[in-house]
């Protein structure tokens, strides 16, 4: 299990420190950090990859989503970058997989038992290659719909076997106000993470994107000194410590920036885009 210490600046985005080692892995959040509101890429996305590939920049996002709709987004680059889905319990680069955590099937049915007691919120069961639901609820349906690509309505989240690597609280009273005080009790069981304002991520207790970032660098042989991130929400608070380059979104939730060295401009302004093109021509 890794160990994530930090050491807070508040710098402004755009000072980027002179003379440092090259970048050798750039790490990017998805919703609310690359994509903007209506879940779209910006536009230089593609030239801004190639552009890293061409330089021996590893370019890679870790996200709470469903690695295999993470990849959908980057169809052209599927082989060639590093993704991290299901908020760190899964990662591949390119064809190997990095990482794969599955819950301990004894956790599941407390786990569930708590979901279901909540109102207006429901239990995804997430799995490596798709997701699970018990309700056709419309509302839940335009949720998941964002985030899994590979998606099925089943009679009860009980009679699957394989276990998940991952179960997401989908909670629209809001995952800090009412899931995460449920869950709170377990949390030297498992790891729970606030994802988003209606998302809440229960892994196996120590995983997380930090972990499969980490995993990655050592693998890879890349230090702190050559790692740029970017991030936005409390599930990105295990990246911030993996970077000498760690951006906070102008648009981030207060805890995390204050983890981050640097920020960035908005999601909605192409940030992250903007801040790699100011590194690549610099």
């Amino acid at each position: 299990m890794f160990s994530f210490v930090v050491s807070v600046r508040r710098l402004k985005y755009n000072k980027i420190m002179n003379k440092q080692p090259a970048i050798r892995l750039i790490l990017t959040d998805m919703d609310g950090t690359l994509l903007n509101s209506r879940k779209e890429l910006p536009k230089e996305t593609d030239a801004v990859i190639q552009q890293c590939l061409e330089r021996g920049i590893l370019f890679g996002c870790a996200s709470g989503r469903q690695l295999i709709n993470l990849q959908r987004y980057f169809e052209k680059w599927k082989d060639s970058l590093f993704f991290i889905g299901e908020n760190g319990a899964y990662a591949r680069y390119g064809q190997k997989v990095i990482h794969y955590s599955a819950l301990d099937k004894a956790l599941i049915p407390e786990l569930l038992q708590r979901a279901r007691a909540l109102k207006t919120a429901w239990p995804v069961f997430c799995t490596k290659d798709c997701a699970y639901i018990e309700s056709e609820d419309p509302r839940l349906l335009q949720e998941c719909r964002k985030y899994y690509a590979e998606l099925k309505v089943v009679a009860s989240l009980d009679s699957l076997t394989e276990p998940p690597c991952k179960i997401s609280i989908c909670d629209l009273t809001g995952s800090e106000a009412q899931a995460w005080p449920a869950f709170q009790s377990l949390q030297d069981q498992v790891q729970i993470t606030v994802s988003a304002d209606i998302w809440l991520d229960i892994c196996n207790l120590g995983e997380c994107k930090g972990k499969a970032a980490a995993l990655f660098q050592h693998q890879m042989g890349i230090l702190p000194e050559t790692t740029m991130v970017f991030g936005d929400y409390l599930n990105d608070a295990s990246l911030m410590p993996l970077a000498a380059y760690s951006y906070a979104m102008a648009n981030a939730h207060p805890d995390l920036a204050k983890l981050a060295r640097f920020r960035a401009p908005s999601n909605e302004e192409g940030g992250v885009i903007t801040v790699i093109q100011q590194y690549l021509n610099s």
